[in-house]
């Protein structure tokens, strides 16, 4: 078993330090352009809430110490399993492209967190191909993003 509150301020702390980053490597993008939000409005306080949240909850994990259960190993490797595959859908994106990967992250985080049934794994197969195809539909065609 693992201490909720150890995992809490950990990731809170790395959570933290990501927004802050996020929102200073967004400022380089600038904030405001001609009196419109430039490419960093967005991601600065996207960054800034991140950080907000995380002091929050790392504040929240101090002060509930003894309230917060214990996590098991097998949940902390799940959530490591489930950033690789993440991580390793952008880059499978690069090589069999962004809608195939998407559709290949669905299925395996599906697979992973889902019941091991014949039927769930249809079911599944379905819900990705037909979100796949809503994603095309949204992105290529409505708002012409090319490459998908």
């Amino acid at each position: 078993m693992i201490s909720s509150r150890f995992v809490d301020i950990v990731f809170s702390v790395l959570m933290a330090l990501l927004g802050i980053y996020v929102a200073i490597a967004a400022a380089g993008l600038g904030y405001i352009a001609n009196g419109a939000p430039a490419p960093g409005f967005f991601p600065i306080w996207i960054g800034l809430g991140m950080t907000a949240l995380s002091v929050w909850n790392i504040l929240r994990a101090c002060r509930a110490a003894a309230r917060l259960p214990d996590i098991k190993r097998r949940e902390v490797a799940y959530v490591l399993i489930a950033s690789a595959m993440m991580a390793g859908c952008i880059g499978l994106a690069f090589v069999v492209g962004m809608l195939a990967a998407i559709f290949l992250l669905m299925l395996a985080l599906g697979t992973l967190f889902g019941p091991r049934t014949a039927g769930f794994q249809v079911r599944l197969l379905i819900l990705c191909l037909v979100m796949t195809g809503v994603v095309h539909v949204i992105f290529q065609r409505l708002l012409d993003v090319p490459g998908l």
